[in-house]
């Protein structure tokens, strides 16, 4: 009696919970949990292995000598790394290989087997079955898996950096395509296979996994899963569309709405791209932001998952808005709303201001029965302050304008200085005049006048000796005390005895001192005058200056301008240190909330805080729904803001 046929039954989900794969599946997560909680890097130096003696016969000695050469291993270098991971590079790569070749069979694609490898290799995969090919792709992804999760736990990168593949999902859709209920090609004599679509779902993911395995038999290429994620997920995509458009047949249910969402994250990508490129050539000329908010944060990373690359540009793109919370800028600010109807009058002054500063001031114009009256000054009065969000035409700029007039004005001054020159040339004076120099002489002329004032009052009381002294002064000649010529009359001597009987009073004293510092400094610019000389001159007394209230005056001048100079000196010290201190609180205060490095630039509407810089508010813009957008100070909502420039 003739054997019944075997009875298939099709595959669900109970069935594949009550099949291997999910009790494999569960051993499998199982052991990537132990190993990423105990196998951790070595927290101990490396111990010292002692060289084997030549004279040791135990016969553990073949094994010392051979251990060292092995043990420890450097898992930074590409021959370790690449000889722990050749049985399941060899594995997976059959696996893919087998994958390979069913794909080119069921599209009759393969080569013609004339030659005999290629023959050889169709019989080895159409010979096999379906189950059993399914179950040795199982283990080979298994073993992959858990030798990525080990190096990486050697290495101490944790698993954050784990490989991006599902494999409960990889592992449903090898035990639901394993049976021959969902097969569609059934050759005679040979194993019944999937569908061409089925096989290329399948072997996309593996293609994959094998890649990223590949490369990580290299470190520093270990974590760089961007570019064979792309190239699976873009293959994936291109298939889909061709089946679902061109093909008559149908695509697998499995991945089909994995595919509808990724195609729809690209299109909403793809439409702000091309409205941000759009708007930036029709209204700049030119691209300078290639995505809508903050392009640090949105940039593909090497070490991403495309389908994170793709989710989370996707939802920036969703929600990206340049007219409400933190996109949108409002260019013109007013500072005033008051009741300026009522002054129609009147027509206040406004200020422009962009990146660079202050680029234009309006004046205000006010309107007094037909007539317009230009404020300036103070009397200008500022309403309105303009923010350029773009900068201007420079042929227009009133910036340009107010430049060009402040060099009108400096060669006009060239001028008038080079024709006054030439004017006392021709009178024969000289060509440069001090500046300096005039003042102190004026200043000194001055001073002298007065004393000539005052001496000449004096001169009529006074004894012709004493109007020859005087002359004799005046003409520059230097005059001594030693001389024994000089005999001041008693009366002087009786009224003017500077050395026991009379002295001059504090205040004298001080405004002397004080006068001579002064004198002193102005002259050491142009030509230094005689020490005696200054101190005759600017002697208020009506004595006559001696030997000893000459060293008097100078040693107080010296004592005080040096007294002078150790307090402005430790004023200095002790300014410069609370000036430090005092710029970094400033500082401090000044810089954003978020990053606290740059300095604020943005301020919010309606509550005025000013509390971001502009860095940091592209980065929430393109992170936050623009509903969602709210003051990091005071938790108002944003309905705008404003980009101040604080010089």
């Amino acid at each position: 009696m003739a054997n019944p046929p075997p009875t298939f039954y099709y595959p669900g989900p109970w069935s594949f919970f009550a099949s291997g794969y999910a009790v494999s599946l569960f051993a499998m997560a199982l052991l990537l949990n132990r190993i990423q909680n105990i196998v951790v890097p070595s927290r101990r130096p490396l111990p010292h292995h002692m060289q084997p003696t030549p004279n040791s016969r135990s016969r553990w000695s073949l094994f010392r000598l051979i251990l060292p050469s092995i043990f420890p291993l450097d898992l930074s270098s590409t021959y370790s790394r690449t000889v722990l991971r050749l049985p399941t590079l060899y594995y997976i790569l059959k696996s893919l290989l087998l994958w390979s070749v069913l794909f080119l069979q069921a599209s009759d694609h393969f080569p013609p087997s004339s030659w005999k490898p290629f023959r050889l290799l169709d019989d080895w995969a159409s010979h096999k079955e379906m189950d059993e090919i399914c179950w040795f792709t199982f283990r080979a992804i298994c073993g992959a898996l858990c030798v990525g999760a080990l190096t990486r736990g050697l290495e101490g990168v944790g698993a954050t950096n784990a490989s991006p593949f599902n494999l409960f999902g990889y592992t449903f859709m090898l035990h639901f395509y394993s049976s021959p209920l969902t097969h569609l090609v059934k050759p005679e004599g040979l194993p019944s296979r999937p569908d061409v679509n089925v096989i290329f779902t399948i072997l996309m993911p593996l293609l994959q996994l094998s890649m990223i395995h590949f490369i990580g038999a290299k470190s520093s290429w270990s974590n760089q899963r961007l570019v064979p994620t792309t190239i699976c997920s873009v293959l994936t995509l291109i298939h889909f569309h061709f089946v679902h458009w061109f093909s008559p047949s149908s695509y697998p249910l499995l991945n089909y709405l994995s595919c509808i969402f990724e195609s729809l994250l690209l299109l909403v990508i793809l439409v702000a791209f091309s409205l941000n490129i759009l708007t930036q050539l029709l209204l700049e000329g030119s691209i300078t932001r290639l995505f809508i908010g903050h392009a640090a944060s949105l940039m593909p990373k090497w070490d991403e998952d495309f389908s994170i690359v793709l989710l989370r540009l996707g939802i920036a793109s969703l929600e990206a808005t340049s007219v409400a919370g933190l996109g949108n800028e409002v260019s013109g600010v007013s500072l005033t709303e008051h009741s300026e109807t009522a002054t129609d009058h009147v027509q206040y002054g406004e200020v422009e201001m962009n990146c660079s500063g202050v680029s234009s001031i309006t004046h205000t114009i006010e309107n007094q029965e037909g007539r317009c009256t230009r404020k300036e000054g103070f009397a200008n009065e500022i309403r309105r302050v303009k923010v350029s969000s773009s900068q201007s035409d420079p042929v227009v700029d009133a910036t340009w304008f107010t430049e060009f007039k402040r060099f009108g004005c400096a060669i006009s001054r060239f001028g008038t200085g080079c024709y006054r020159m030439v004017g006392r040339i021709l009178r024969g004076q000289p060509a440069f005049l001090r500046t300096a120099v005039a003042s102190g002489g004026q200043t000194q002329n001055l001073r002298s006048q007065s004393l000539t004032a005052s001496r000449e009052g004096e001169a009529g009381t006074s004894s012709p000796d004493q109007r020859d002294i005087y002359e004799r002064f005046l003409s520059g000649e230097v005059l001594s005390d030693d001389e024994e010529d000089f005999c001041p009359s008693s009366s002087s001597v009786h009224r003017y005895d500077d050395d026991d009987t009379r002295s001059d009073t504090p205040d004298e004293e001080v405004d002397a001192q004080g006068l001579l510092s002064e004198i002193s400094a102005a002259t050491t610019s142009y030509a230094p005058a005689p020490p005696l000389l200054l101190a005759h001159m600017m002697d208020t007394s009506p004595s006559p200056l001696t030997r000893r209230r000459y060293r008097s005056l100078v040693s107080r001048e010296d004592a005080a301008y040096y007294e002078q100079r150790e307090l402005e000196a430790s004023l200095i010290a002790k300014g410069g240190n609370a000036s430090r201190r005092g710029s970094s609180a400033n500082d401090s205060r000044r810089n954003c909330v978020v990053c606290t490095d740059r300095e604020r630039q943005i301020i919010f509407w309606p509550c005025r805080c000013l509390a971001l810089c502009d860095d940091c508010r592209q980065n929430l813009a393109s992170r936050i729904e623009a509903s969602k957008h709210t003051c990091p100070c005071c938790r108002q909502p944003v309905e705008g803001f404003s980009r101040i420039y604080i010089p």
